[in-house]
């Protein structure tokens, strides 16, 4: 094209001090880089340049992948590299793929190509890999692990898969943490293997086997008719041999109990027989295609993709990336620090090979710091940061960061990871290796991993909104923070809501066995969870504080604070104070009764839509009876509408707006909420039972700087619509989305219920220590005492714990580091049924008596 600089650009050269070089698709590496004779590759300008300048890359679409190794600018301003005002730039991991199409059959058509395809590309939107059960982004049918994959069926062991109709599972008959309580419609996804008639041996079997495990293994055996097949053992991957299997399949007691929630389905060219489908033959080095009837591939524009990373780096140091597209590739920095990824949007960054025969997990957007490295020098920072950006369709993690001190805010992600081939430690997107991490003002929604949002070491993870995660596996949560992630990581001032997985999990290791681990001194603040699997805090010495969750999965307390040892959760010595919830105990399942442990204070317990104003359209706010009868907030926000909060990706446009949009069952005194606006200096609010008044002067509500009004008279029965423009610093307006609320409809809330007391079988285990028995009490304080001592053991299954700590030291060749951390548990456990002895026995001992028994409990301590 004949490129066009514009005025625009010339004032920007005239005015800018730093030196700027610009790239243009028609320029030349031997041009002086001038806005009159740009050059034509990036690396050779940014050659030319030094901190502080700027790259300016011209309108167009740019194939060839930029490589910055050893790019640095330590201590300078950082290198810009950024498209020109107001010009669209691309930079594209595919190449065209066209030619003389060949018909096969039917609809069916096949073209040799030069380079091995690993994805593929119609119009620029993205073909599925041929696949049984079929699948499709259009209908949503693809993220329905019960509509679209198959199911385990129970005579299957490890290798050999007995094909079944998935069955919906279901947390009131399950005590299982992972168990998933996905429904499946009647009459969706009748077709067995057998029925397909096909043989799918050679095929690519996806496998969820592992609960949050999920494997690409080929099919190794497989008749058409059957339903049987066997696949690979061997799940060795580059320099990973694993040729006898992962140890958790191979381990017969974890495969049984994971196996009703397996799921899988095959790709592979004979599954082919979908216009939204296409394959990849690589002996034949030739792409396959389904076009619609009537059809020829020629009407279409295919491209196929062919670069995984399009910017990358090792040992990069103060780099910029700002205001361009990205096609079917990312980026990939190593060993780099202060690299910031801005205002650029990614579509199809990342992508399986399986068409290719390889079976890792995708590479994806990332930023890589060696972790020995980083524990060598415990105060270095990387400080990457992608900020203002947009992921949208990413298999493999929507971004993998290692490193320290980094950041991600105001990004927005969806359809994220869904073949789901990481190590089980990943996530929809995985910061699991970040320190000192903080993820602020994101959205994330539709995901398949188990594990949303991965969080690291003494992370900050807050004001994001993220929902409709964990769809393809079983476990997880929408944000989950492993063991030694947990000291130190705060998370606060977030909505996690519709997934069927926890909406916030503290995790442990271990499960339900004496080695236990768990972490400590975590945050979870001021979050608003609904219509999850709850708020699950498993460990010790927690702050779980003012937070607002309801419609949890049935059965689950919707905070659950577990005091069970062998869950891998103590709670003790965390404090639970001033949520809003239907029930807070200490165990997840409800029905164990378990009370909550720890330091509780001005919890409310109870109908939760009878506390907040209006739960179901998004204002969280207490109502005015309840706000008046609490001394100290309670809940996530408060009554005030100037401090209301929207979590979540700030667009050019506001967004979410309270009520949400077709809310019905308004209050006739309402307020009106939305989201800042990214550039916003003041917005203009219109409100109007007729559309097409909105905008115009007689039906203005409001214009200032603040994102809330209130309407002055709603009649609840009726409709009405409302929009939001946004002035920026400029005085140009941009006019927002219209939205809509009003008119009556029946809502049948889940009924609150008591479960009543609890309550803990007494019996005795343990005669009271030695310290107490030889203080010289009477035989009557003795006996109270001892009852006192075994209700500790009776009360959160400690006496379970206990059983199986002291038939784990009994066994014969246990290490001597098991049998160290199993010691070393066991008297902190003691210690602490010493201090449940003593602040219980006030009524039975004198003063006197109590500082005896103190001193003889605590004789070590001094």
């Amino acid at each position: 094209m004949k490129y066009c600089l514009g005025i625009g650009v010339l004032l920007l050269s005239n005015t800018l001090s730093a030196k700027n070089v610009y790239v243009s698709k028609e320029g030349k590496d031997n041009n002086p880089g001038s806005i009159q004779k740009p050059m034509l590759t990036v690396a050779k300008a940014i050659k030319r340049l030094k901190g502080g300048d700027t790259c300016f890359i011209a309108e167009g679409v740019y194939h060839r992948p930029i490589n910055l190794n050893h790019l640095s600018f330590h201590g300078q301003k950082p290198l810009v590299i950024s498209s020109m005002p107001g010009q669209k730039v691309v930079f594209d991991g595919t190449m065209p793929v066209e030619g003389k199409w060949q018909k096969v059959k039917g609809n069916t058509y096949r073209l040799k190509v030069k380079k091995p395809v690993s994805q593929l590309f119609r119009d620029d939107k993205m073909l599925l890999v041929a696949r049984w059960p079929n699948a499709s982004f259009e209908d949503g049918s693809f993220w329905d692990m019960k509509a679209t994959w198959r199911h385990q069926g129970p005579a299957s062991t490890f290798g050999t898969l007995h094909d079944q109709r998935p069955v919906a599972a279901d947390y009131k008959k399950s005590t299982d943490e992972g168990a998933s309580a996905f429904g499946i419609r009647k009459g969706v996804n009748m077709e067995s293997l057998a029925d397909t008639h096909i043989d799918f041996t050679g095929a690519i079997a996806v496998l969820n086997i592992g609960s949050w495990l999920s494997w690409a293994q080929p099919v190794v055996k497989h008749q058409a008719g059957s339903n049987v097949f066997q696949y690979s053992k061997d799940f060795s991957r580059g320099k990973k041999s694993l040729p006898d299997g992962p140890k958790f399949l191979r381990n017969q007691k974890f495969f049984n109990a994971k196996k009703k929630q397996g799921h899988y389905y095959m790709i592979g060219k004979m599954a082919l027989d979908q216009d939204n489908e296409w394959f990849y033959d690589k002996k034949e080095r030739a792409v396959y295609v389904v076009v619609p009837e009537g059809k020829h591939p020629k009407d279409f524009n295919y491209k196929g993709k062919v670069n995984d990373y399009l910017i990358e780096g090792v040992e990069v140091d103060n780099v910029t990336v700002k205001s361009i597209d990205f096609f079917g590739g990312t980026f990939s920095f190593n060993r780099s620090k202060n690299i910031t990824i801005d205002d650029c949007r990614f579509d199809y960054p990342s992508y399986h090979k399986l068409v290719l025969g390889i079976l890792d997990e995708p590479k994806v957007s990332k930023f890589d710091y060696p972790k020995k490295e980083l524990s060598l020098d415990q105060q270095m920072k990387t400080n990457n940061a992608v900020t203002n950006c947009v992921f949208a369709y990413a298999d493999g993690p929507g971004m993998y960061v290692m490193g320290r001190g980094d950041r991600v805010e105001n990004c927005n992600f969806h359809d994220l990871d869904w073949t789901c081939l990481g190590s089980g430690g990943s996530g929809s997107l995985n910061f699991s290796s970040a320190e000192e991490f903080t993820f602020r003002y994101n959205t994330v929604h539709t995901g398949g991993n188990s594990e949303g949002v991965r969080v690291g070491r003494r992370s900050l993870i807050e004001y994001n909104h993220i929902y409709n995660l964990s769809l393809m596996q079983h476990d997880g949560s929408g944000i989950n923070v492993g063991v030694a992630a947990i000291n130190g990581s705060i998370i606060r001032f977030n909505w996690v809501h519709d997934m069927k997985k926890s909406g916030i999990r503290f995790d442990s290791s271990g499960y339900q066995t004496p080695l236990v681990n768990w972490g400590e001194n975590g945050s979870v603040i001021n979050n608003v969870v609904w219509s999850t699997g709850s708020i699950k805090c498993k460990g010790d010495k927690h702050i779980v504080l003012n937070n607002t969750v309801y419609n949890t999965l049935s059965g689950l307390n919707d905070i659950g604070v577990p005091r069970v040892l062998m869950m891998g959760s103590n709670n003790n010595k965390s404090i639970i104070k001033n949520n809003v919830a239907p029930y807070i105990g200490g165990h997840f399942n409800i029905k164990k009764k378990y009370p909550c442990p720890g330091d509780t204070a001005n919890n409310w317990q109870g109908d939760v839509y009878q506390y907040l104003r209006n739960a179901d359209n998004h204002d969280f706010r207490p109502n005015s009876t309840w706000a008046k009868r609490w001394k100290e907030p309670t809940g996530a926000y408060d009554s005030d509408p100037a401090k209301f909060w929207i979590p979540g990706y700030r667009g050019k446009l506001s967004m979410t707006p309270v009520p949400k949009n077709h809310a019905k069952n308004v209050d006739s005194n309402l307020d009106l909420f939305w989201s800042p606006a990214r550039h916003a200096k003041t917005y203009r609010v219109y409100l109007s039972e007729n559309k097409n008044k909105l905008g115009k002067r007689s039906v203005l509500l409001q214009e200032s700087a603040l994102c809330y009004a209130h309407p002055k008279a709603i009649t609840p029965s009726k409709t009405y619509y409302w929009r939001v423009d946004v002035i920026d610093q400029k005085g140009a307006v941009q006019e927002g989305k219209v939205w809509e609320f009003g008119g009556v409809k029946s809502v049948k809330h889940p009924e609150y219920k008591s479960y009543g007391k609890p309550s803990f079988k007494y019996r005795k285990h343990l005669d009271l220590p030695k310290e107490v028995t030889k203080l010289g009490f009477s035989a009557e304080k003795i006996t109270k005492l001892t009852k006192v001592y075994n209700t500790f053991w009776c009360q959160y299954e400690n006496d379970k714990w206990l059983k199986e700590t002291q038939n784990m030291l009994k066994q014969k060749g246990l290490s001597s580091y098991k049998v160290k951390k199993l010691n070393r548990f066991k008297t902190e456990v003691f210690a602490e049924a010493s201090d449940f002895l003593l602040d219980n026995s006030t009524t039975i001992l004198s003063s006197r008596e109590l500082d005896m028994l103190n001193r003889s409990l605590h004789r070590n301590d001094r």
